[in-house]
């Protein structure tokens, strides 16, 4: 019986060059692949002692073919040893901190000691802040007795990260010892060295008036190395965990096996593989060294490059990629190779929209669905639909293969007669169906960069005939941060009933609701649907029976409905927008109590004050309108609120039912904008004129007062700063005068009528500042916080004055979008908005990079059952955000209130007693009790 064993320890090291020669089956010597007959050459790069280098031959070594053969490393011993360049910096700091004549470090007896055990300290797991006050002991007894002391006292501590910090302790000696031009042993003063990045060491001597440089072989290093690590053994061991000196430099070089060195083959002519390059160099380089010509900084050169070419001496056109650049980066081994690799019964598209949809759904064309299969066992129960799939066989609904223990057959090339035939015998035996998939199935969609868990979602198939594009609901745009500009999205379709059940109840977009990083709401209606929505419930919005009935139905199709009465009677029956949404919620028996803030100001609403709070009583909506507080992805809303009482299953179901109902008035009443939108009224227009000739006036005398007190500012940077400061503080009120006396007072139809503002203040898209632009003004266009710069002549632009800084010079835009912009206050405009893209994409990309690199830091904590957050072995916190609270699940925490009021919604016994636990804004415990 086999036993397991369970790692301990993982340790990283080089090999040791006798261990090179050991793994290996033979020496290269010949910097030779293929001859003209694409035989290789012996002890060549494609030696077949490294294995087969095509299908026709066999491994001399294993006797195996090339499919079936692992690969045989060789080794290429160098004529000369080199750096070894992934630790070259620690080499050099370590040889400047070394006395040439007594080989010991620049260190003293103190340092020594107190050093090392600092090194023993942070071997196991402890602290070494605090230490300081050992400098200070002057008896070299007395400091041996403490240190002693210190290591027993934090023996018996648990070893939590021997590499805590012990990299950057070990820098700071060797940055110190080589700062020192003495050594503090035998006063022996050392030589200078410098290094080029070809990691050519050299002496230099300054003779009077001559300098000379004079090359440090690794040879020479070797032995001041050999005595180092001789008389400093326990420093050394402390410091890099091993006495092998040895791993500062490479002697031998490993030459992976053939297989992972493919030729390249093109128009029937073969190519060296781009690695091969490497090892050609370095071979030729020996070949030179060993015909007794100094070529020992070429081969350091191509061991640099062959380990990282972008710090190579080689021109581009001999530029070949190094292991370091196989490895790193987006396009490097691990990331796209490993991490990033491509993945069977996936799917991927470009994105449409799609409102018909429901919201749990996405949209997957025929063509994929008949590529994408899952594996169902046959039983009773599923038999039937199993053989018709069998019947239909590649023609969709079917099936592609039947799978009998491991013999899969393809029904593809199979007539009809003979699917019919195996259909027939499904019961027999125990045989699975890869049928294809079908409506109601679970699939995984994810959109990259996958940043956060909503990135990443179950949804319920929806198989489209005719359709090239997946297709989705507006309300997911906000999970994936995704839109329809030509974006692609990844399906992915789970292959066993377990993964099935997975989604359905851990990763269905029904549980996304809410998003974990704060606890808010992440789905919700948007842009039209909230528009729609909010004119739908005005006050002054009443529809005949046969649109109440339309409507409604458009939501709650193929059910019994209970309506309401009419809330006019005469001279035509009439009911009002906010009696379809009470009729929705009653027919889902949402009999909630609930009171919104809108988003709409009470200002805004002027005579219908009451409008502003959305108001709901026993499911029946009272006030207010369904705006982006209502329905959108917002904390407290109705989804929400549906959500905390009746399951967050539930808000999808809602999210869908008002959708349909306000695509449906879409398309029985439409909804536009007119230019009488954008207008401003008489007296409203006039003031903005006033405003502006005033602040331009203003603006002027600000100017001509601070010249004349300082005549000479054009020649002080920070005077010309301080002008600019206080004509642009001048500007920036007068831009506040402009956008307060034109929207949204100064309109010349107002919020409802009017559908621009009617956009915006519902929340539905856009903002103030939008409107403002088009109907007041364009206000100061700013470049990196400051108004627009002096150029070398003197001017903003041509057309301007020299030093001028009147608000137009500076680059402020007196003028709208809804009657044009002059030539230079548009040329300003787009000096703005260029540095807005800019700005854009450079913090996309730098915050994408700090996301990654956060969150691959803190992937492995993880929260026990204790309530404890961990990370391997180490407590992070003793409970999770030190309160134990879950975003997700305490929402409504404080909202106290709303729990009493809607009790009879709460599923529950009906003598359970409801203790709720909140916090004043003292942070004193408060205990409520709730009895049913």
């Amino acid at each position: 019986m086999l036993k397991s064993h369970i790692p301990e320890k993982l340790e990283f090291t080089f090999y040791k060059d006798e261990e090179i020669v050991k793994m290996s089956v033979m020496e290269v010597t010949k910097p030779l692949s293929l001859d003209a007959f694409n035989n290789p050459y012996p002890d060549g790069l494609c030696d077949p002692r490294m294995g087969s280098h095509n299908n026709d031959n066999i491994c001399k070594s294993c006797n195996l073919s090339f499919l079936n053969c692992p690969g045989h490393f060789g080794y290429i011993k160098l004529a000369k040893p080199v750096f070894n360049p992934l630790i070259f910096t620690t080499t050099y700091s370590l040889l400047k901190a070394t006395c040439f004549k007594c080989g010991l470090l620049k260190l003293s007896k103190y340092e020594r000691i107190i050093i090392y055990l600092k090194l023993n300290l942070l071997k196991r797991g402890c602290s070494i802040d605090n230490l300081d006050y050992l400098y200070g002991i002057n008896s070299e007894s007395k400091l041996c007795k403490k240190v002693a002391d210190i290591l027993l006292e934090n023996s018996k501590v648990e070893m939590i990260s021997s590499n805590f910090n012990h990299q950057e302790f070990v820098d700071l000696i060797l940055k110190s010892a080589a700062a020192r031009n003495k050594c503090l042993v035998c006063r022996n003063k050392g030589c200078k060295l410098i290094c080029n990045k070809n990691l050519k060491i050299s002496i230099v001597e300054d003779n009077n008036a001559k300098v000379t440089y004079t090359t440090f072989y690794p040879e020479k290093i070797l032995e001041i190395f050999k005595n180092l690590f001789s008389n400093e053994r326990d420093l050394m061991e402390g410091m890099f965990s091993t006495n092998n000196f040895k791993m500062f430099f490479i002697f031998n070089i490993a030459v992976p096996p053939v297989k992972f060195r493919p030729m390249n083959y093109l128009n029937g002519r073969s190519y060296e593989n781009p690695q091969n390059i490497h090892y050609i160099r370095i071979l030729n380089c020996n070949a030179e060294l060993n015909n007794g010509k100094d070529f020992w900084a070429e081969l350091q050169a191509a061991i640099l490059a062959y380990y990282d070419s972008s710090k190579s001496s080689y021109n581009k056109n001999e530029h070949v990629a190094g292991h370091k650049q196989i490895l790193e980066k987006k396009e490097g081994l691990f990331r796209r190779n490993i991490m990033g690799k491509r993945v069977n019964f996936a799917a991927r598209s470009v994105i449409s929209p799609d409102p018909n949809l429901k919201t749990r759904e996405m949209g997957i064309p025929k063509i994929f669905a008949e590529k994408l299969t899952f594996p169902e066992k046959v039983n009773l129960n599923n038999y039937n639909q199993l053989r018709k799939a069998v019947i239909n066989g590649k023609n969709y609904p079917g099936a592609n293969t039947i799978q009998n223990g491991k013999i899969l057959q393809s029904l593809e090339f199979l007539s009809h007669e003979k699917r019919v035939a195996l259909a027939n015998q499904l019961l027999s035996g125990n045989k699975i169906v890869w049928r294809h998939l079908k409506d109601g199935d679970n699939v995984l969609v994810n959109r990259q960069p996958t940043l956060h868990i909503p990135s990443i979602m179950g949804h319920k198939v929806r198989v489209l005939q005719g359709e090239k594009t997946l297709r989705m609901h507006y309300v997911n745009c906000k999970p994936y941060n995704a839109d329809f500009d030509g974006d692609e999205m990844n399906v992915h379709f789970p292959q066993s009933d377990v993964a099935q059940a997975e989604i359905e109840y851990l990763s269905l977009n029904d549980n996304m609701y809410l998003v974990p990083t704060n606890g808010e709401p992440i789905r919700g209606l948007t842009q039209d649907h909230i528009v729609a929505a909010s004119i739908l419930t005005l006050k002054n919005s009443f529809y005949t029976k046969e649109h109440y009935i339309d409507l409604l139905v458009a939501g709650l199709p193929n059910r019994r409905l209970k309506l309401e009465a009419p809330c006019i009677s005469y001279p035509i029956e009439l009911f009002s927008g906010k009696q379809i949404v009470t009729s929705l919620l009653k027919n889902l028996n949402l009999n909630l109590n609930l009171s919104i803030n809108g988003k709409v100001d009470a200002l805004t609403w002027l005579d219908h004050i009451e409008e502003k709070t959305v108001e709901f009583k026993n499911g029946e909506m009272l006030t207010g309108i369904l705006d982006k507080n209502v329905l959108g992805p917002t904390k407290f809303s109705l989804i929400h609120a549906c959500g905390e009482l009746f399951g967050y299953a539930l808000t999808n179901d809602l999210l869908s039912y008002f959708s349909n109902i306000i695509n449906r008035y879409l398309f029985i009443f439409g909804f536009t904008m007119r230019v009488d939108d954008l207008l401003l009224n008489k007296s409203a227009d006039i003031l903005r004129k006033k405003i502006i000739e005033k602040g331009e006036l203003e603006a002027l005398k600000i100017q001509k007062q601070y010249i004349e007190e300082n005549p000479d500012y054009y020649l002080n940077l920070d005077k010309t700063a301080q002008l600019d400061a206080l004509v642009r503080e001048k500007m920036n009120f007068v831009t506040t005068e402009i956008v307060k006396a034109s929207v949204p007072e100064g309109q010349l139809k107002r919020f409802p009528e009017n559908n621009m503002g009617l956009i915006i203040i519902t929340g539905a898209k856009g903002s103030m500042v939008n409107l403002s632009q088009i109907s007041g003004s364009l206000g100061q266009q700013e470049l990196e916080g400051k108004r627009v710069m002096h150029m070398i002549s003197g001017k903003t632009l041509p057309c301007f004055d020299y030093f001028e800084c009147s608000p137009s010079a500076g680059g402020y835009v007196f003028q709208r979008f809804l009657t044009g912009v002059e030539p230079d206050e548009y040329f300003f405009h787009c000096m703005a908005g260029r540095e807005g893209l800019i700005d854009t994409a450079v913090k996309t990309s730098r915050s994408g990079y700090l996301q990654r690199c956060l969150i691959k830091h803190l992937e492995g904590l993880k929260v026990e059952y204790d309530l404890s957050v961990r990370m391997g072995k180490k407590i992070i916190q003793y409970i999770y955000g030190e309160d134990g609270l879950d975003f997700t699940k305490s929402s409504f925490i404080h909202k106290i209130q709303f729990f009493k009021d809607n009790m009879s919604n709460i599923k529950c016994n009906e003598n359970l007693k409801i203790t709720l636990i909140s916090f004043n804004k003292r942070h004193q415990l408060i205990q409520f009790t709730i009895q049913n």
